[in-house]
Parts: C-alpha cells; structure tokens; sequence
C-alpha cells in the first residue's frame, strides 16, 4: 500500500514539472517576441511630415489652384512611398 501511495505521488511531481517547464516555455517565447516587437524600426521620417499648399490671401485663384494642386500631389506621392515601406517591412517579417 506504502508503494502505491508514493507511486502516486512521483506521477503528480512529474506532471507538475511538465506543466512547471511548458509554462516556461511560453514564457521564453513570449519574451522572444516582445524583443523582436522592440527592434521594428521607425518608419521614415518623411512619413510624419504635413503639407500646406502656399495659397496667400490675394492670389489669383488660378495659382491657388496651381499650388494647392502641387501640394496634393506632394501628398499623395508621401503616403505611396509610406505605404511602400510599410509593405516591403511586412513582407520581410513574412506577414503577406
């Protein structure tokens, strides 16, 4: 009787340990991908800048519209090269 109560008790130490060493596990990934979280690089700088479009009071509406028109463009061609970026650091984690 003596035997299977310590029997007993080496199979409960052994699935403690198994659970003790996969939540340890866990936790070892989870820590690898917190740091790999920490090393995403800043997007360009450039991606963080506004435009205006220069319209001072006076001018003749077709240079405003030529301006605004510039500034829009200048805009556009920001977010295309942001969002390229973006894409291309995707793809290099594999997230297509």
């Amino acid at each position: 009787m003596i035997s299977l109560s310590l029997t007993g008790c080496a199979t409960g130490d052994r699935a403690r340990l198994s659970a003790a060493k996969q939540a340890e596990a866990t936790a070892q990934a989870t820590r690898n991908a917190l740091q790999e979280a920490a090393k995403v690089p800043d997007k360009p700088a450039d991606c963080r800048s506004t435009e205006r479009s220069g319209v001072k009071l006076n001018d003749r509406l077709d240079i405003a519209l030529v301006k605004t028109d510039r500034a829009l463009s200048r805009a556009n061609a920001r977010i295309a090269r942001c969002w390229a970026w973006d894409e291309t650091y995707r793809k290099g984690l594999g997230n297509d």
